[in-house]
C-alpha cells in the first residue's frame, strides 16, 4: 500500500500529476478541489507532498493500479465516505 508520496512535480495535467520519487514517477490522480489548491501547496523546486488512496481498479481482463493525491488527511477521509454511498434508491 502506498501511503503517502513526496517528490518533484515532472507534469501537472488536468487531473494529474506525474511525480518524479529518486528515479521512479508516479502518475498521481487529484480531486478537482486538490487540484485547485495545489499552487499553494508546492514546495521549492516545484516539490510537493499528498497524502495517497491506494486502489486496483478491475475489470474482467486485467487489474489497474491507482493512486489518488490529496493535500491532508480530511480530504482523504471524506473521499473514502463519498466512494462508499450507493448511488441507486
Amino acid at each position: 500500500m502506498i501511503a503517502r508520496i513526496s517528490g518533484k512535480i515532472k507534469e501537472k495535467g488536468s487531473n494529474f500529476l506525474l511525480i518524479d520519487v529518486g528515479g521512479l514517477t508516479y502518475e498521481v490522480f487529484l480531486p478537482v478541489m486538490v487540484m485547485l489548491r495545489l499552487d499553494e501547496n508546492l514546495k521549492p523546486d516545484d516539490r510537493i507532498d499528498l497524502i495517497t488512496y491506494h486502489y486496483l481498479q478491475s475489470d474482467p481482463s486485467r487489474s489497474i493500479p491507482v493512486l489518488i493525491g490529496f493535500l491532508n488527511e480530511i480530504e482523504k477521509e471524506f473521499f473514502q465516505s463519498f466512494i462508499t454511498v450507493s448511488g441507486s434508491e
